[in-house]
């Protein structure tokens, strides 16, 4: 069995988070046992439904952990939804889905609410207005609906490119998930992403990537990868998560983490 690593909590100019399901358990057990290794757990709210999501009895255990400043929350919205859906019947079970998990996760305080717009355009030809219209108007029904501050909602790079996003959060005014491994499985510039999006890059999700395959353990990033990673943590005070989902591959990025760190802090190099 990998040991255990060392707590990291507090160590960083950043909040370090892991995702709430490395064990094979619920989201208690794992907050329990994840807890004293990082400042923050990130929830993965990724079903919908309200039978799916946390009870209010998981939701006050997970309240109670967190009790007294021993762990921060953010918050995975569900993913099989489609807000950016064509279909209107499709948006609207969108729009009650996202706004049921974020009801249910509020009391936890999450420091951001991670969504993602799906966008099925061909080739990485840019959408149309349209696309954006209607991923606004549902957006500010849900931030409305549910008295959001629209920096809270943190819109996630997928498989398309990250510009894509940016009239929506512009208009908007809400933030930015950054997700690194997504990036890379796509060839697309991570560093110039988060140039474009600086100032509204609430969180980073930070894992390996191998050709098609990522939410691998950290290592194995590539090396430029990487240090696209360190420019970025060297501006930044958000949340990075290591979006992994084994203790192996959490304990391997906490340990190429630290690597990572000593180097830039005694090199400066980035």
């Amino acid at each position: 069995m990998t040991p255990a690593p060392v707590a990291y909590k507090g160590v960083y100019p950043f909040s370090l988070a892991c995702p709430s399901f490395v064990y094979p358990a619920g989201y208690a057990e794992n907050v329990r046992r994840l807890a004293p290794l990082v400042d923050e757990i990130e929830l993965l709210l990724f079903e919908s439904g309200p039978e799916r999501l946390p009870s209010a009895g998981e939701i006050g255990a997970l309240k109670t952990l967190g009790g007294s400043g021993a762990v921060a929350y953010n918050v995975h919205l569900p993913i099989d939804v489609s807000i950016a859906a064509a279909d209107r019947a499709e948006a609207r079970a969108a729009e009650k889905a996202i706004g049921e998990a974020v009801d249910r996760s509020r009391s936890l305080v999450p420091t951001s609410w991670t969504l993602h717009v799906p966008c099925d355009q061909p080739n990485g030809t840019r959408p149309s207005r349209i696309w954006e219209e209607r991923v606004c108007r549902r957006l500010e029904r849900i931030l409305a609906a549910h008295s959001l501050p629209p920096r809270s909602l943190a819109l996630e790079t997928l498989d398309y490119p990250p510009f894509f996003l940016y009239d929506i959060v512009e208009t908007l005014d809400c933030s930015v998930c950054l997700d690194i491994g997504h990036l890379a499985v796509k060839g697309y510039d991570s560093r110039a992403a988060f140039d474009l999006f600086r100032d509204r890059v609430a969180i980073i999700h930070a894992h390996g990537a191998s050709g098609a395959e990522d939410h691998l353990a950290l290592d194995v990033l590539a090396a430029g990868r990487q240090q696209e990673l360190l420019y970025m943590l060297s501006n930044f005070a958000g949340t990075l998560s290591l979006e992994v989902f084994s203790a192996e591959a959490l304990f391997a990025s906490l340990d190429c983490l630290d690597r990572l760190w000593h180097t830039f802090q005694k090199t400066g190099n980035c």
